[in-house]
């Protein structure tokens, strides 16, 4: 397609006097940001006729991680955004709009929670991906995530992504977090932080990059369930041996493990035999088991 705008430019350029008419957005601006007679160009880097504002279209099939972007460096220009490619939107959605496959709502609009109820309104610019630093009172991520503060003020709010399934996090995160109502009921579900390869969850414990350095922010085995892949996560304050009852409320380097009635923090350790996550005297590294299958790289100490 771009080469095909660029070809149509270079045309116009060598045919000085045809004074073609085309669709806004059609045609790219030339190197020195020119087009043709009658027409500007955008904050897109695209032609449109001369007074009528381009439309910043947002990349709504890029799923948490991807480096999909959207820019408006004039400002003020809002998003437009199309239903998420290949996502399946409930038939039993009552009307309403789907947060998830943003399906349902107007241009310049994105699909979100209001409470409990999937709401369209204005999709603001400039646009944050999933795992990015957000603003709750402006909530400006993408089409299809949402700014929710962490469990502790001192971590800030980041940009998660509604999800249904796993497939609808990418191969990035899982679909494994909830946003809960009063009843402790699922008002909807969210997509992990995105897994990263150089977190590792047993020793220190500290996050790769900057801006997440330990005691406010940590690594962590992603859950229960996906003991094998690790996050960086909002710090809990627990330390090893209290109880508690939800994952990473304890220390970097531990986890909250539930063996029998109650919970409580325990060493996060390494199967592989790596020195510096082992065991206190007594105790030994024990696979996680999520539907009978030990994990592999990681454990606890039991």
């Amino acid at each position: 397609m771009t080469s095909h705008r660029w070809s149509l430019v270079a045309l116009l350029i060598a045919i000085g006097c045809y004074n073609p008419k085309f669709d806004d957005g059609l045609l790219l601006c030339s190197a020195a940001s020119e087009c043709p007679a009658g027409y500007q160009c955008g904050s897109d880097k695209a032609c449109y006729k001369t007074g009528a504002a381009p439309l910043i279209k947002a990349d709504a099939g890029h799923l948490p991680g991807d480096a999909g972007t959207v820019s408006d460096p004039d400002g003020g220009v809002a998003a437009c955004t199309d239903p998420t490619p290949g996502c399946v939107a409930p038939k039993d959605l009552g009307g309403k709009c789907d947060p998830v496959c943003q399906s349902g709502c107007k241009c310049r609009e994105k699909c979100f929670y209001e409470g409990a109820t999937p709401t369209c309104g204005p999709a603001k610019l400039p646009v944050k991906n999933a795992g990015e630093v957000c603003d709750t009172a402006s909530d400006t991520c993408r089409p299809g995530a949402v700014c929710l503060e962490e469990l502790r003020t001192e971590c800030g709010a980041h940009c998660y992504h509604y999800c249904r399934v796993d497939a609808d996090c990418g191969d990035k995160a899982r679909c494994i977090g909830a946003v809960t109502a009063s009843d402790g009921s699922t008002v909807y579900k969210i997509c992990s932080p995105l897994i990263e390869a150089l977190c590792l969850p047993f020793g220190k414990a500290d996050c790769p990059g900057a801006g997440r350095s330990l005691p406010t922010f940590g690594c962590y085995v992603l859950s229960a369930l996906h003991p094998d892949l690790s996050v960086c996560d909002c710090a809990g304050t627990k330390p090893a041996g209290s109880v508690c009852a939800n994952e990473h409320e304890c220390v970097p380097g531990t986890e909250c493990i539930k063996l029998g009635a109650q919970a409580t923090c325990r060493k996060i350790c390494t199967l592989n035999g790596v020195v510096a996550g082992p065991c206190p005297s007594g105790t030994t590294c024990t696979p996680f088991a999520p539907g009978g299958v030990n994990s592999i790289r990681y454990g606890y100490c039991k």
